[in-house]
């Protein structure tokens, strides 16, 4: 008997990018993390073959250069990008969760972090026709 689907998590993924509402942000850049995780199809856990499931490293790898390809003024928008990537790329996977959060956001408070959390499926579209 095999799973029908499995979670793939990668934690804490930090990156460094410039984007931010104001246009000091863009110009300073912050640091973030990035927390994904993806429920994935196959048959990976009986056949034990990567083509079988998602790579982890690949799917980090687009997601962070998703991220910091450009800048955006809103994380929301960083965070539908990521998540549109990923689901395109990676037919595999069913259900996808992505949080990304600013470090030391500069508000006038005292907070390790803000930021979003948005998850996505696969075949799900928006109104603009974007996969969501």
């Amino acid at each position: 008997m095999s799973a029908l689907t499995h979670r793939l998590f990668i934690k804490d993924l930090e990156f460094y990018a410039y984007h931010g509402f104001s246009d000091e942000e863009q110009a300073i850049g912050h640091r973030y993390v990035m927390q994904l995780e993806l429920r994935v199809g196959g048959n990976s856990s009986v056949t034990d073959q990567l083509t079988d499931t998602v790579d982890y490293g690949a799917v980090a790898d687009l997601a962070v250069r998703t991220a910091t390809e450009s800048k955006h003024r809103l994380m929301e928008h960083v965070c539908h990008r990521v998540g549109t990537a990923l689901i395109q790329d990676f037919p595999l996977v069913k259900i996808l969760t992505v949080t990304i959060a600013k470090k030391c956001p500069p508000i006038p408070h005292i907070a390790a972090e803000a930021g979003i959390s948005m998850t996505f499926s696969q075949g799900e579209q928006d109104a603009s026709g974007s996969v969501e």
